[in-house]
């Protein structure tokens, strides 16, 4: 099916366009919307941190009447209008989204920085926008955010990310199919705010994250920090990047050389050699672990410790990971010796 010049989506965006260049902008091509969604959806989960709370509500709101570039722009210039100055004028703090499907409908996502009761949230709505019968009919959807959740921003500009679906499939770009583009040049904004809903400039906040990312990029040149953050990274179960966020960012430069010192001079086999690859590294972890679980000790300090001190995160096999990680350090040795004096029950002979 071909463009038709009442359609307000592109009916067959092209990926990439014809440019030597990263496209940009939310009409360019489907590269260039995932550019943009992905640098809204990360301004939006940093705003969140630098709020120092999570937002309170996600609200959808979708109108039934089906548009053209004409009646869009009749519709924004009057009734959008409308519904944002009384949100407005109810204290409402959100930034809001506008997006299309195949019907040339529009629809908007709220994602709510100021506190309302969920009788509130809907009595606020029903009155900001205009009568059913006015509009050719709309309705709205009221989700309570939980907690500081990474997804929601994800959804709510359609940014590629990875995940299940609902049917259990793993999908490398979970909203594709929803992602539907504007049309360009029908004078519209993909994205606005009511109230103060930034802590920062948006832009402000990009240059941020930016700056942040070429320090994390920056420390993790040394390879101390690389073979520290993948050590406990498989020692914890947190994530490798988590971790070398972490690192790179408050730990000091000396400090982590120094426990990499240690490790090496111990004949840690982890940290044997000059190793920046991080999926080396990993597995050599994963000798590690798997050479420390022969030994029956280790074994039996690692249900001695998930008894004593598992549950929640502690799963049995962490508890493994961490006994066989620590395999060859004095303080376990010692630790394991002083457990078998007392004729603690996991080192007995009858133990299994």
């Amino acid at each position: 099916m071909c463009d038709n010049n009442d359609d307000i989506i592109q009916d067959k965006p092209k990926f990439k366009s014809n440019s030597l260049f990263k496209d940009s902008g939310w009409t360019t091509s489907i590269s260039g919307y995932q550019r943009e969604a992905k640098k809204f959806a990360k301004c939006l989960i940093e705003n969140q941190r630098l709020s120092g709370s999570p937002y309170t509500w996600f609200v959808t709101l979708n109108i039934y009447k089906t548009m053209t570039p004409a009646t869009l722009k009749t519709w924004i210039k009057n009734e959008w209008k409308t519904i944002t100055r009384n949100l407005f004028n109810k204290k409402v703090i959100c930034c809001w989204i506008i997006e299309c499907n195949r019907k040339n409908q529009v629809h908007y996502h709220f994602v709510l920085k100021s506190c309302h009761t969920e009788k509130e949230i809907e009595e606020i709505f029903e009155a900001a926008v205009p009568a059913r019968a006015s509009v050719g009919g709309w309705h709205k959807k009221i989700d309570f955010v939980q907690s500081k959740s990474k997804r929601l921003p994800y959804y709510a500009i359609k940014a590629k990310i990875q995940g299940l679906t609902k049917r259990g499939w793993h999908s490398k770009d979970l909203y594709a199919r929803k992602r539907i583009l504007f049309k360009p040049n029908l004078g519209i904004r993909k994205h606005g705010k009511i109230g103060e809903f930034w802590a920062k400039p948006i832009e402000e906040i990009w240059d941020e994250k930016k700056k942040r990312a070429k320090a994390i990029a920056d420390k993790l040149e040394n390879g101390d920090v690389k073979m520290v953050a993948a050590f406990y990274s498989d020692l914890t179960g947190v994530h490798l990047r988590k971790v070398e966020k972490t690192i790179a960012l408050e730990w000091d430069l000396a400090y982590v050389t120094s426990i990499a010192k240690g490790y090496r001079e111990d004949g840690n086999e982890f940290f044997v050699g000059e190793v920046n690859d991080a999926w080396i590294l990993k597995q050599r972890v994963e000798k590690t672990v798997s050479d420390g679980l022969q030994q029956e000790d280790v074994r039996s300090f690692a249900k001695y410790l998930h008894d004593s001190f598992g549950g929640g995160a502690y799963t049995p096999s962490k508890m493994e990971r961490i006994a066989a990680m620590n395999c060859d350090t004095p303080e376990q040795k010692m630790w394991i010796a002083h457990l078998k004096l007392e004729n603690n029950e996991f080192f007995s002979t009858t133990s299994k």
